[in-house]
């Protein structure tokens, strides 16, 4: 999708800390310290001009964040499947899918535990796989996909982000 946007106009994606390729860094991992890195890299890329921000799941909570507190620069924000800002009153809710096994506290629990294994542990964990479409791509980018969830930094960052999500998604109301 993006390499076709990109014919006819300018794509930058952003992974953010811990996630890909990304040095976690050391400092908390929330909506703010995304819209701060975001607007860094704008800043360095010389870009001035208003543009659209898509954000995916969690980082849907970070493009609501940055349209919030630089509402000039943005033209527009595709949220796609994107993290509710009422994360908050969803806990009140009897919804059980969203209830049992994979509660935020069970998710932290497990991101936290899995923050502090290396490669080989995750690997038999979390058995990452390929869907039979991934498994059409080249054996380096399919490499690529299987490292991303084995990656000790994605947990270490998916804890930060859940613990704080729900206050952030509040901050946005």
């Amino acid at each position: 999708m993006a390499e076709t946007l990109s014919e006819s106009n300018r794509v930058i994606m952003f992974h953010r800390p811990g996630l890909g390729l990304s040095e976690i860094g050391s400092e908390l991992r929330n909506t703010k310290a995304v819209v701060n890195e975001l607007n860094d890299i704008l800043y360095q890329l010389e870009i001035h001009e208003p543009f659209i921000l898509v954000g995916h799941s969690y980082g849907g909570l970070c493009v609501q964040h940055f349209a919030k507190e630089h509402p000039l620069k943005v033209a527009g924000v595709i949220l796609v499947d994107s993290t509710s800002i009422d994360l908050e009153e969803l806990d009140t809710l009897d919804l059980p899918v969203l209830d049992g096994e994979d509660s935020d506290e069970i998710w932290m629990r497990k991101c936290y535990s899995y923050s502090l294994m290396n490669k080989e542990e995750l690997r038999g964990i979390v058995n990452p796989s390929l869907t039979e479409k991934l498994k059409l791509l080249p054996l380096d980018i399919q490499e690529r996909f299987i490292n991303f969830q084995i990656n000790p930094s994605l947990y270490k960052a998916m804890y930060s982000e859940i613990s704080n999500w729900k206050k952030n998604g509040k901050s946005l109301l």
